[in-house]
């Protein structure tokens, strides 16, 4: 096994009992002391926590390889770091601070599911919808919305990313339009067992192209439904 596998392997596995250690710290109330595991858990991938945390979303990619060269593990393993911070700062009462590392965690979970979504499986896609959950759809922007749709269809959660879609069309009918053409196209061209697999039978599938089109016309505004 190459020297430099054999380190990320390590690194992962470390990393892995230190947020353990954290998890159990929110758990009984000691946020401090968590945060303080978590300074460690990232000064162990060579990072520091409150960089990570003022971060903007392009800088802090920038940092982990960019989109062409993302390196997965690390921005995962930042991710969860992230998301952690933001669970710790909920505890402190900063429910904005909160929300701010939780959306940071999504993008980063989000790209490195772009990135190389043969790495990223079952527990980082459950990780991913429960981030989205908490976060609420009508609380994400424009991009992130955008790169939601694509995960959900990537991974097979057809209802989810139409969910995601009309979401999307709310704030940006012109951007929901483009890649709703694309994704129904892609949906319609699958077989009826896929699409029930999926959660979007084919007449839901036709009947979301036909909503989606009403809505950019503005034909029908209240077509998406709730």
């Amino acid at each position: 096994m190459p020297v430099r596998e054999d380190y990320m392997l390590r690194m992962i596995r470390q990393l892995g009992a230190a947020l353990s250690r954290v998890g159990e710290l929110l758990r009984i109330r000691r946020p401090s002391e968590a945060r303080a595991e978590l300074r460690r858990a990232a000064r162990g991938i060579g990072l520091d926590l409150d960089l990570l945390a003022s971060l903007a979303d392009d800088s802090l990619l920038a940092l982990l390889g960019g989109p062409a060269a993302l390196d997965v593990a690390r921005a995962a393993a930042v991710a969860e770091i992230l998301r952690l911070e933001g669970e710790v700062r909920g505890a402190e009462g900063r429910s904005a601070e909160r929300a701010d590392c939780l959306r940071k965690s999504l993008h980063l979970y989000l790209a490195a599911s772009a990135a190389n979504p043969a790495a990223t499986g079952p527990e980082s896609n459950a990780m991913i919808a429960t981030l989205a959950t908490t976060l609420g759809r009508a609380a994400l922007p424009a991009d992130l919305l955008e790169q939601l749709v694509g995960h959900y269809e990537r991974v097979g959660r057809y209802d989810s990313a139409e969910d995601t879609l009309f979401e999307l069309a709310r704030v940006r009918g012109d951007r929901a339009l483009a890649l709703g053409a694309a994704f129904y196209g892609a949906l319609l061209a699958r077989t009826d067992d896929a699409l029930e697999v999926g959660g979007l039978p084919r007449d839901e599938a036709e009947q979301g192209l036909h909503a989606l089109r009403e809505h950019a016309a503005g034909t029908a505004p209240d077509a998406l439904g709730d």
